[in-house]
């Protein structure tokens, strides 16, 4: 299971990273679009993106990121990164990937109960560790691809995401020629 799960989180950050990179031309109007249907601007959404994981981070261990800010009364204010420019969050994102890989190299009970506390709720939830990691590839995809639509529809190409374009930017894909073996 680790080396699957180190791969989705390497995919995870390699295209959030592709993202950012991909935003450092544009304006701050362009950066400041959004679309019907979508998260929010593309700056608000790259920065929730790695806002997420450290909060996803947090709960794991139990600890904030670096660059997380903390408001009173000790909660983190996630929306609020020190600095939104791209470059913080990039950082930010390089942090996180370290993390994760960790994990994944170094295993985590998968059941151990992780809990949230919700204090405008008065209320805690529970679930495994493993919906956790389950939960960064899957937000950080949903949400890398409402920033492409975004792009698209000022009419900037959005950079291609996808597992097949990580793999060939890992060197984890090749071309052969003729058939594939029998299986």
């Amino acid at each position: 299971m680790e080396g699957a799960l180190l791969e989705s989180f390497r995919h995870n950050t390699w295209a959030t990273r592709r993202l950012i990179e991909s935003c450092r031309s544009l304006t701050e109007e362009q950066l400041a679009a959004t679309t019907p249907g979508t998260f929010g601007s593309v700056i608000r959404t790259i920065r929730h993106i790695v806002v997420n994981e450290g909060w996803l981070m947090s709960l794991l261990t139990g600890e904030l990121p670096s660059w997380a800010e903390v408001r009173s009364g000790g909660f983190p204010s996630w929306e609020d990164v020190r600095g939104t420019d791209l470059d913080v969050l990039d950082r930010a994102a390089v942090e996180s990937a370290a993390f994760w890989q960790r994990l994944a190299v170094d295993g985590f009970d998968l059941d151990r109960p992780v809990h949230d506390y919700q204090p405008e709720r008065d209320q805690s939830i529970v679930v495994p560790a493993s919906v956790i990691t389950t939960l960064v590839p899957y937000h950080g995809a949903e949400h890398r691809a409402q920033a492409c639509t975004v792009l698209a529809t000022i009419g900037v190409e959005p950079p291609e995401l996808d597992a097949w374009r990580y793999a060939e930017a890992a060197g984890r894909y090749r071309v052969e020629p003729g058939a594939p073996p029998e299986r």
